[in-house]
């Protein structure tokens, strides 16, 4: 069986906005487990899912990814805060298919300042840029007195080490202060030795994820040159180890076409729906397998007759 590994967690990036009052009142720290909810990645009643609807009374679906920038203006969720609400942008620049570029982050950080909120920045792909001339930015370089920002980073995608639940925090050290002390209640402590390796993977030659980007590079685009060769017209991502792929003409949902896609070719992908209402009409292929996988994977689509165009079951 050819599968096409999708990780679980694609954090990806986002921007989320949480009131500061809140954030002094500790809430902030509460994003820590609940921000991968804006993405849909969640059970549906599950501890953490009722956890964050006590935390936050409103969330925002997030955009995927065609449309993501079409509709991603800071201003348009000036009327949606509530003192107890929290607000997630669009935003995946590690995909970089419409990335904000710098004018986007400054009109996010005068929002922020105006309406008195906190900007939570995931930049968790940073370091897996596909394309030499793209560089992902952190939000922190737009607050650089991190008045009203923190940002994490995992371990799992710059240095490969997926399972090690380790990472990082960095930014306004009043709300850090806070997540500590909710944390120590929380959960427990990460092992001591994989604690010293992640610091190793810090302070060591960073050639590593140079190299790592490479590799997704080149799968990427044996991917992306099969697929086209079925009709599917989809933009090269600029970094991170996924694929969108639109969903056949015929198919009205993903999950359909998933279902379709394993019976007639063993190919694994993970369907739009499953990471909010607006991933609805891709599928997410991971580049988590070798270029020879990969372009296999592609020719059992071809022989089964899968294409753009084809029509549903």
């Amino acid at each position: 069986m050819v599968a096409s590994r999708a990780l679980g967690r694609a954090r990806g990036f986002q921007r989320s906005a949480l009131s500061a009052a809140d954030a002094r009142n500790g809430s902030a720290a509460a994003d820590r487990y609940t921000r991968a909810s804006a993405f849909g990645e969640r059970a549906v009643g599950s501890r953490s899912e009722r956890r964050a609807d006590r935390f936050f009374g409103k969330r925002w679906e997030l955009l995927l990814p065609e449309a993501a920038y079409a509709r991603s203006d800071p201003d348009d969720a000036a009327g949606e805060i509530s003192d107890d609400g929290r607000t997630t942008f669009p935003h995946d620049p590690a995909a970089g298919l419409h990335g904000p570029g710098p004018e986007f982050y400054d009109r996010l950080f005068a929002w922020a300042e105006k309406h008195d909120v906190f900007v939570i920045s995931d930049i968790a792909y940073c370091d897996l840029s596909l394309e030499p001339s793209y560089r992902c930015q952190s939000f922190l370089e737009f607050d650089r007195t991190k008045k009203r920002t923190v940002e994490y980073h995992s371990f799992s995608k710059s240095y490969s080490m997926q399972g090690w639940r380790i990472g990082f925090v960095v930014g306004n050290a009043d709300a850090i202060g806070r997540l500590a002390k909710i944390k120590a209640n929380m959960d427990f402590g990460v092992f001591t030795a994989i604690q010293r390796g992640a610091i190793a993977a810090l302070t060591g030659p960073q050639d590593y994820t140079r190299e790592v980007a490479a590799i997704y590079r080149k799968r990427r685009d044996v991917f992306l040159a099969g697929v086209r060769g079925l009709g599917f017209e989809l933009p090269a991502p600029k970094a991170g180890m996924y694929v969108w792929l639109p969903i056949p003409k015929g198919y009205s949902n993903s999950i359909d076409f998933t279902a379709d896609l394993l019976d007639k070719t063993g190919v694994v992908v993970s369907p739009g729906s499953g990471f909010g209402t607006s991933g609805e009409g891709y599928v997410r292929i991971a580049l988590c397998d070798t270029e020879e996988r990969l372009a296999v994977a592609v020719k059992r689509m071809a022989d089964a007759g899968i294409s753009a165009a084809m029509a549903g079951a």
